[in-house]
């Protein structure tokens, strides 16, 4: 929209040169000497000015149709920044990040028409970002301490205020209040309005025949930008590519638009990678570990089933780092994720917690049985020789077990039932498995 409005003004500022021009020459066209033509011509100028009002009455349409749609513009442009900051900073708030998600906050400078963005966790004010103010004297806005508003949009006093949940999988956390200034849209509304006449005045039977082809051109284009990113805040997919029809400033500006997303996109995955998976073994870590033993609770309160959580180290791990370095330490490991991977079904969690730690979720058992063939068949898998550094060697693993059975269980003291499951399989000679049992308290 930005570009169609600068089109626009650019053929009203040429208009407005020429009128100038034209009225101040001692010969100006026969429009400029329409009182001194004689009755045919006036007739003719009669006409053409009939027809000068007409389009001025279309050009009111025009402009009242233009200013609906360039607030459900400005509207769907908002949801679609306040939706990308919302999502940047659910991790900021749900680790009490204050700072990462003010500086998610400040990213807003960008955006000119934003005044004043309010990060709330519950009801309470987490993070706040308020546009400098453009005088001295100007009062700078602040954000109140509590949610001020609950409509999700709201147009009042020559602003447009909108609400975005700000969600975790475990829910939703807090909000994003966005307060964005229309002042800009009304200026254009009134530029439109006060250069219509004389724009469609001087343009006169050409506008009508090339009008419906040069906006089309124009606008073509820019509604393909408005309808991909309709469709990516519907899906919130960001594979989705807005199509470059001409080689422009607006096929530059398409260009530029789907660069942003490549960006957001390999963002998202860099960004999801890093903080849910671990970089050596590929394995989901702890923190994804975490959220996946709280959905497997959660998932055998729905199904009536049960789970198991294993906790498996390596034994004598250090002796293998101390004597082949650590390099070998590390394909060793990668090793072991790949056997621990190919004894588990499609559907159960296998992670890494650090170091020689590994975790194995597995969901839907009707009891120990199913926990306990898996168990021997990593054990046995793991005995398999491993070629490292030149030399082959042979490891074996400590596996702690716990049950559970219910949503209500506590997930921490689960993992710390299973850590002390895997303590007794050690002291017990190593290189085999134990289920806790309440008495090991």
């Amino acid at each position: 929209m930005i570009l169609e409005i600068d089109v626009i003004n650019g053929i009203i500022h040429a208009a407005e040169r020429h009128y100038y021009h034209y009225k101040n020459k001692k010969n100006p066209p026969p429009m400029f000497r329409l009182f001194s033509m004689n009755t045919k011509h006036k007739l003719i100028g009669i006409i053409v000015t009939a027809i000068s009002f007409a389009l001025l009455a279309s050009s009111i349409a025009f402009a009242v149709y233009d200013r609906y749609s360039s607030r459900e513009n400005i509207l769907q442009q908002q949801r679609t920044l306040g939706k990308i900051i919302a999502m940047r900073s659910a991790a900021a708030m749900s680790f009490n990040d204050v700072y990462n998600a003010t500086a998610n906050l400040k990213t807003l400078n960008g955006h000119a028409s934003v005044e004043m963005a309010c990060m709330y966790k519950e009801d309470t004010l987490f993070a706040e970002y308020h546009k400098s103010p453009s005088t001295p004297n100007q009062a700078q806005r602040k954000c109140e301490s509590s949610m001020p508003w609950q409509d999700n949009v709201l147009f009042l006093d020559h602003q447009l205020r909108t609400l975005y949940p700000i969600d975790v999988d475990s829910g939703r956390i807090g909000s994003l209040y966005l307060v964005t200034s229309l002042d800009a849209l009304e200026r254009r509304s009134l530029v439109f309005l006060a250069f219509a006449l004389l724009f469609f005045t001087l343009v006169g039977a050409l506008a009508a025949g090339f009008a419906s082809t040069l906006i089309q051109i124009v606008t073509r284009p820019l509604l393909g930008l408005g309808r991909t990113a309709q469709i990516i805040t519907r899906q919130g997919d960001y594979s989705v590519r807005s199509k470059k029809l001409y080689d422009d400033d607006i096929g530059q500006l398409v260009d530029a638009f789907n660069g942003m997303l490549n960006t957001i996109e390999e963002q998202n995955t860099a960004l999801t990678s890093i903080a849910f998976y671990d970089s050596l073994t590929g394995l989901p870590n702890r923190r994804k570990f975490k959220e996946c033993l709280d959905e497997e609770l959660a998932r055998c309160d729905k199904d009536q089933a049960q789970m198991a959580l294993m906790f498996l180290d390596l034994d004598n791990f250090k002796r293998i780092n101390d004597t082949l370095g650590h390099d070998a330490g590390d394909r060793l490991l990668i090793t072991i994720a790949e056997r621990l991977l190919s004894c588990v079904r499609k559907g159960d969690v296998v992670s890494r917690l650090g170091g020689d730690e590994f975790t194995v979720l597995l969901s839907g058992l009707d009891g120990e049985e199913p926990a306990r063939r898996v168990a021997d068949k990593i054990l046995t898998a793991l005995r398999q020789p491993i070629a490292l550094g030149g030399e082959t060697i042979t490891v074996t693993m400590s596996i702690g077990i716990t049950m559970a059975a219910a949503q209500g269980e506590d997930p921490i003291e689960l993992m710390k039932f299973a850590d002390i499951a895997m303590y007794k399989a050690k002291e017990g000679g190593k290189n085999n498995y134990c289920f806790f049992r309440p008495e090991m308290l």
